[in-house]
């Protein structure tokens, strides 16, 4: 498949996108060290029980949801991402996905407790940024080939 300068980087952004939620999800530190659980997926266990025991609040439901699946949910978008970057009708899809994903993460991240983080927390909404970005890079290489050059435009010999 021939993939366009724009597609191609894209798709660079969109897997540089994909390390950085499975790193700051699976792997870093969210806190220093001498905190009980550094670690994403020790803090989401004792999130959820926190929120079964104690969790009255309609508010509640965002971040229960995110601990519960929706971090799974960001880890697939941010994984299909490169995938679906380059392909006409698609690369909107996915960024959309991962987007929303990065603010269901924020709603239920910031309010609870991100005094004292590392910057880790921060990265899958960087990597939403990413996405945007690469998302841009395609519609506009994209109206770029359609348009085409001057040269076409005037010998009426547009690519398809």
């Amino acid at each position: 498949m021939f993939l366009s300068n724009g597609a191609r980087r894209a798709r660079t952004l969109a897997w540089l996108a994909v390390g950085v939620v499975w790193a700051s999800l699976l792997i870093l530190p969210w806190w220093p060290t001498d905190y009980l659980d550094p670690y994403f997926l020790e803090y989401r266990t004792e999130a959820i029980k926190r929120y079964q025991e104690g969790g009255d609040d309609w508010w509640d439901a965002v971040p229960y949801g995110y601990y519960l699946v929706g971090f799974l949910i960001h880890l697939a978008a941010a994984t299909a991402t490169p995938v679906l970057a380059a392909r006409r009708g698609w690369h909107w899809a996915a960024g959309v996905t991962l987007v929303l994903a990065t603010v269901w993460e924020f709603t239920a991240v910031v309010p609870y407790g991100l005094l004292g983080v590392t910057v880790v927390p921060f990265l899958p909404m960087l990597a939403g940024v990413f996405i945007v970005v690469a998302w841009a890079m395609v519609r506009r290489d994209a109206k770029d080939w359609q348009a085409g050059t001057p040269e076409q435009t005037e010998a009426g010999t547009l690519a398809p």
